[in-house]
C-alpha cells in the first residue's frame, strides 16, 4: 500500500467526521460495528450520499424563496422607527398642552392622570424606536451576508452535482461489476476479484458514510435557516402592521384633544390691558392677588375668563384611556443576526473542501467486467482494474 495515500485517506476520515459533528449530523461518535458485508455497506453508502445530496440540493433552493421575501420587508423597522419617532412628538406636544392646561382646575384632576398615560406610552414609544433603529442597522450586514451565501450555495450545488453524478456513475458500476462477478464459476478469480472488490469497499466505507451524514447535516442546518427565515418574516409583518395600526388606534383617541387643547394655550396667553396694569388669563385663573382696593375685581375678572374658556372646554372630552399597541413587544423579538445563516456557509464550504479527494477516490473506479476486448486475459484485466480503483489494494 502506499503510505503517503493512506496518510491522506486517515486525514481524510478523521476531518470529515470533525466536518459532520461541526454541520450537526446525528449520531457520529462513534460508528456501530456490524457484520454488514462491505459491498452492500458501499452500495447503502452512496445512495445515502445521492439521497442526502438531493435533498440537500432542493432545500438550497427552498431556502431562497424566504430569503428573498424577508429581504424585501427589511425597509419594515426603518417605517417602524418614523411612525414611532412622529408619534413620540405627538405625544410630547399632548403632554406639554394638558401640563398648560392643567391652570383650569376644573380640569386639572383628568388632566394630571391623561397626562400620566401619555408619558407611560412614550416611554415604551421611545423604547421601542430606539430597537427599531438598532435592526435597521443590521440591515445592511445581513444583505451583505445573504448574498455572500447565496452565491456559495449556487457554487456548492454546483460541485455538489459534479460529486453526485460520480458517485452514480460507480454506484451502477459496482452493482454491475458485483453482479458479473458472482456470475463468475467459483474458483480462484471469482475469489480474488471479491476479495480486492472488498477491500476497495472497505477503503471508501468509512468517508463516504461520515461525508453522507455531514451533507445530511448541511441539509438540516438549510432546514432550520428556512425555519429561521419564515419566522422572521411573519414577525416583520406583524410587527409593521401591528404598530402601525396601534399607531392609529392611539391617534384617534387622543388626537380630537390636539385642537381644543391648543386653543386653551392660545386663550390662556390672551392678555387683558389696562391703564395701571395688565395680565393673562393664564394669571387670572393662577390667582392675580391685586392690591387693595382692587381685589374686588379678581372675582369679575375670574368670570370673565372661565366664559372665555368654557366655549373650548365643551369641546374638550378629556376623559379618555389611552389604548396601549402590544405589538411594541415584537419590536424587541427581531433579530437580523441568524445564527444558522453562518452555521450553513461554513458547512458548505468545508464540505466543498472535502470534493476533490472524494471525487478522485470515486474516479478510481472503473472496472470492466467483462473485461474489455482484446484483454491480455479475464483473471489479468479484472485484477487489473481492481487494482487501480483501490487506493491501498495489495497484489500478494
Amino acid at each position: 500500500m502506499e503510505p503517503q495515500l493512506q496518510e491522506a485517506m486517515d486525514r481524510l476520515s478523521a476531518r470529515i467526521r470533525a466536518l459532520a459533528n461541526d454541520a450537526g449530523a446525528p449520531g457520529l461518535a462513534r460508528a456501530p460495528v456490524t457484520a454488514e458485508d462491505p459491498l452492500d455497506g458501499l452500495d447503502r453508502n452512496l445512495t445515502r450520499l445521492l439521497e442526502r445530496s438531493r435533498s440537500l440540493k432542493e432545500q438550497v433552493q427552498r431556502v431562497k424563496e424566504p430569503a428573498e421575501k424577508v429581504k424585501r420587508l427589511l425597509d419594515r423597522p426603518k417605517a417602524v422607527a418614523d411612525a414611532l419617532q412622529s408619534l413620540s412628538g405627538d405625544l410630547a406636544t399632548l403632554s406639554n398642552l394638558l401640563q398648560i392646561a392643567k391652570v383650569v382646575r376644573v380640569i386639572r384632576p383628568v388632566a394630571d392622570r391623561v397626562r400620566g398615560q401619555v408619558d407611560r406610552l412614550k416611554r415604551l414609544v421611545n423604547d421601542a424606536e430606539g430597537k427599531a433603529l438598532g435592526i435597521d442597522r443590521q440591515v445592511q450586514p445581513f444583505r451583505a451576508a445573504w448574498d455572500k451565501l447565496i452565491g456559495t450555495l449556487d457554487q456548492f450545488v454546483q460541485r455538489l452535482d459534479e460529486l453526485s453524478g460520480r458517485a452514480d456513475r460507480v454506484r451502477n458500476s459496482l452493482r454491475t461489476t458485483r453482479a458479473c462477478m458472482s456470475a463468475l464459476p467459483p474458483g480462484p478469480v471469482r475469489d480474488r476479484g471479491f476479495a480486492l472488490l472488498n477491500s476497495f469497499a472497505v477503503a471508501l466505507n468509512l468517508p463516504l458514510s461520515v461525508l453522507a451524514d455531514s451533507v445530511g447535516g448541511a441539509d438540516a442546518q438549510t432546514t432550520a435557516l428556512i425555519a429561521d427565515l419564515q419566522a422572521l418574516e411573519r414577525l416583520l409583518e406583524q410587527v409593521r402592521g401591528g404598530v402601525l395600526d396601534g399607531i392609529a388606534s392611539v391617534r384617534g383617541v387622543f388626537g380630537p384633544l390636539l385642537g381644543p387643547l391648543q386653543e386653551i394655550a392660545k386663550v390662556l396667553d390672551y392678555k387683558i390691558n389696562l391703564e395701571i396694569f395688565s395680565f393673562s388669563l393664564r394669571q387670572i385663573l393662577e390667582g392675580l392677588n391685586l392690591p387693595w382696593p382692587l381685589s374686588y375685581l379678581e372675582d369679575a375678572f375670574w368670570e370673565a375668563a372661565n366664559q372665555i374658556l368654557d366655549p373650548i372646554l365643551r369641546a374638550l372630552h378629556l376623559d379618555i384611556s389611552l389604548p396601549g399597541i402590544p405589538a411594541l413587544d415584537l419590536v424587541g423579538r427581531i433579530d437580523l443576526d441568524v445564527p444558522h445563516l453562518l452555521d450553513l456557509e461554513r458547512a458548505v464550504q468545508g464540505l466543498a473542501g472535502y470534493f476533490p479527494m472524494t471525487k478522485d477516490l470515486l474516479d478510481r473506479f472503473k472496472v470492466d467486467c467483462p473485461p474489455a476486448p482484446g484483454a491480455p486475459s479475464f483473471a489479468d484485466q479484472l485484477f487489473a482494474d481492481l487494482s487501480r480503483a483501490k487506493p491501498k489494494l495489495e497484489m500478494g
